[in-house]
């Protein structure tokens, strides 16, 4: 090998490596914002499910509850 092609090899391994390191920064910063995103949803999920539950039981509680004919 020659000098020239030595150097051409070594250019295209930094910048795959540039690209590489760009896409990972990328990824990271994506996942560093969705965190964010995922609580709030799961807290709204958990309201939701705290909310269906409540609804459930007052349901079923009228039901249960005996006639005050006695």
């Amino acid at each position: 090998m020659n000098y020239f092609t030595v150097e051409m090899m070594l250019k295209e391994r930094r910048e795959d490596m540039l690209r590489e390191t760009k896409r990972l920064r990328m990824i990271r910063e994506y996942e560093k914002s969705m965190q964010g995103r995922k609580r709030a949803f799961g807290l709204y999920v958990a309201e939701l499910l705290i909310w269906l539950g409540e609804g459930i039981r007052e349901r079923y509680a009228r039901k249960m509850e005996l006639p005050s004919n006695c």
